[in-house]
């Protein structure tokens, strides 16, 4: 077991604001585009985007939290 708790490996996890804000203008540069064009298709590129990007997101967070946790 590691020392560590949940809590402050959790908080360590997310103060990673580099990785939020790039997440944050991929997501947001994805949806301008779908706009400018305004096709279906183009929504649902951006959407796919928006997914993929949360996705590694989400996986990047925990993996730090893992890392931070000592597991």
């Amino acid at each position: 077991m590691t020392d560590v708790p949940v809590r402050v490996a959790l908080v360590a996890a997310l103060k990673g604001w580099k990785r939020h804000a790039a997440a944050l203008l991929l997501i947001a540069l994805a949806y301008g585009a779908a706009s400018m064009l305004s096709s279906q298709v183009a929504l649902y590129a951006a959407a796919l985007v928006a997914f993929t990007t949360w996705m590694a997101w989400f996986v990047f967070t925990g993996v730090e939290f893992l890392r931070v946790l000592g597991v």
